[in-house]
């Protein structure tokens, strides 16, 4: 819906200005370019963190979980999207090592417990 002209505006245009749509339409313009390059520079933050902690997934070398987490396949990142995935599963699967690890601290700190308190 296009509205009308009033005095203002008018008034601009006599000027050789623009009407406040088009200024409002380039204020979105650019609001949408800034949100675009801040998610641009975020994801390749997340991008060289991922190749930092699982560097062999550059060569194509690593493996992760499909979909439907049943089977590994050797894949390289290629969009967004793909990087967004190996992400999650990544932050999962280091999520699990480190669960892991924490148990079996834990059964040594017990045993040493018991073992020192004989």
């Amino acid at each position: 819906m296009k509205r009308s002209l009033g005095k203002d505006d008018s008034d601009i245009e006599q000027q050789g200005r623009e009407p406040e749509a088009t200024t409002l339409s380039q204020q979105k313009r650019k609001r949408e370019k800034k949100r675009r390059d801040e998610l641009s520079e975020a994801l390749n933050e997340l991008s060289e963190l991922v190749f930092k902690v699982d560097p062999d997934l550059k060569s194509g070398r690593s493996e992760y979980l499909t979909k439907s987490g049943q089977e590994a396949e050797k894949k390289s990142i290629t969009t967004r999207t793909e990087l967004i995935r190996y992400s999650t599963e990544l932050i999962r699967r280091l999520h699990g090592e480190n669960e892991r690890k924490d148990k079996i601290i834990s059964e040594q700190a017990a045993a040493l417990a018991t073992t020192s308190g004989d």
